[in-house]
């Protein structure tokens, strides 16, 4: 479970990881919550986790800049990657963290 004290150290530690932001009463939300945890059965290196844009865990949504839910974060490292904001059907989410991932090495590849 993420929270405002453990998120960067968590994060942080983290291959890739998927993390979707919701909100309490968001239909989008609740739809997307089995999408994006089914990710990590998709993808080796990829943890999901969710996380209620309730005032609890306001430092996780300033720090990213969470706007509106649902809100997808793509991290390495704890880092931000890319954000997509709204719902996203399961096949389009898959098709984007495969090409970021795959961006993600060529551009490591890249550096070497």
């Amino acid at each position: 479970m993420l929270t405002n004290e453990n998120f960067k150290n968590v994060l942080g530690k983290e291959d890739f990881c998927l993390v979707l932001i919701t909100g309490d009463g968001c239909a989008n939300c609740s739809v997307m919550a089995p999408i994006v945890n089914s990710m990590a059965d998709k993808f080796n290196n990829l943890s999901t986790y969710i996380v209620d844009i309730n005032q609890s865990n306001y430092q996780i949504n300033e720090y990213y800049e969470v706007e509106v839910v649902p809100t997808v974060l793509f991290l390495h490292k704890g880092e931000l990657v890319s954000k997509v904001k709204g719902y996203q059907p399961e096949e389009i989410l898959e098709i984007y963290i495969d090409c970021k991932m795959k961006e993600f090495v060529e551009q490591k590849d890249y550096a070497n």
